[in-house]
């Protein structure tokens, strides 16, 4: 193997492995932005959780206030305008409980599909990689193969540093016989020598 040859395998060597360790890693940068969204995510649910545990804490003793302030003023719970302000608080509550419930699922999966999607871009790189790394040892086999024996595929020769000399040109000029060229009459027979069935 000549020193151009062995320089052109070894360059086609550190190509593709560089190929594949840059594919290697935008997976994992990626697979890890991807654990860090989850996490996230998680940690919004135990958020909303927490507000949810409170806001119910809170409409408990609000109740338990208004509870006290009717009995207080000696006013039953009966009473219709008791009641209706009772329902109304039960109304925002639960209108609250059910938007932060909301708020948190969309959330979620807004973020579990970003993660899916940077994982799928880690994988995206890896493939590159490798079909990078591919595309390097093809190229690497082709041109130690030229310099190894001089042609090229098409057949060409090269010179010393691999390059492609031109092939020879074929002259497909007729060579001149002297006379001239017969021009065929407009009213020249036809032979009949096909003939047809009919």
């Amino acid at each position: 193997m000549s020193y151009v040859a062995a320089a052109i395998v070894a360059g086609t060597a550190i190509s593709a492995y560089g190929s594949v360790k840059a594919g290697k890693a935008d997976k994992a940068a990626t697979f890890a932005n991807a654990q860090q969204m989850e996490r996230d995510m998680e940690l919004g649910r135990i958020e909303a959780t927490q507000n949810a545990t409170a806001m119910a804490q809170d409409y408990a003793m609000s109740v338990s206030a208004n509870d006290a302030f009717f009995a207080f003023t000696g006013r039953d719970v009966s009473d219709r305008s008791v009641r209706a302000f009772m329902e109304r608080q039960d109304e925002i509550y639960s209108t609250d409980i059910s938007r932060l419930a909301s708020d948190t699922n969309m959330r979620a999966q807004s973020v579990a599909a970003m993660a899916g999607a940077e994982r799928q871009r880690g994988r995206n790189a890896l493939t590159a990689g490798y079909l990078g790394a591919a595309q390097s040892i093809a190229g690497g086999i082709y041109r130690a193969g030229t310099v190894k024996t001089g042609v090229d595929v098409s057949g060409g020769p090269t010179t010393k540093s691999g390059m492609t000399q031109p092939k020879y040109t074929q002259n497909r000029a007729l060579p001149s016989t002297g006379r001239e060229p017969k021009i065929l009459k407009g009213n020249a027979s036809y032979s009949g020598k096909y003939r047809r069935a009919y």
